[in-house]
């Protein structure tokens, strides 16, 4: 017995929005490719979060499919690093990324490394996307330009 095919046609392209912080409110689009953490988890993950550790820190996401869960740590005040198996861009922000990226043994198969999809900020911009504080918009501004191969 076979199951229908989902009259989305199986490459739903959902958009979740960030749930607090400087960015609440934020869409995001999602790749068909992803499963975004459901709106429950993000809430009590940062409402726990937001009790325990009120002083903030770093946020490593390692499963950032939709990259939700570490973009809702960076809209809440953490210093956020979102990290995907084979991600379409790649995002550094120290000065001699590209060649250090490039030179990597195996990082030739990486999908953004073949694709010349890298991004590197620095001189002002690195700080911008690692503590961006109150400019969290103008952060998420470089990453979508980033993103969308601006």
């Amino acid at each position: 017995m076979g199951f229908a095919k989902p009259p989305w046609g199986g490459k739903l392209k959902g958009v979740v929005r960030i749930l607090g912080g400087k960015a609440r409110g934020v869409a995001l689009k999602v790749p068909a490719s992803a499963r975004p953490s459901p709106v429950r988890l993000r809430k009590a993950l940062f409402d726990y979060l937001r009790l325990r550790y009120p002083r903030r820190g770093r946020f490593l996401d390692l499963f950032a499919g939709s990259g939700a869960v570490g973009l809702e740590a960076a809209s809440e005040g953490w210093e956020a690093v979102l990290v995907e198996k084979d991600p379409e861009v790649i995002v550094a922000t120290y000065p001699n990324a590209l060649e250090t990226i490039r030179s990597r043994p195996g990082w030739s198969r990486i999908q953004a490394v073949r694709t010349g999809r890298i991004c590197v900020y620095t001189g002002g911009e690195d700080s911008l996307l690692s503590r961006p504080g109150p400019r969290v918009a103008q952060a998420l501004r470089l990453l979508v330009d980033c993103f969308h191969g601006r």
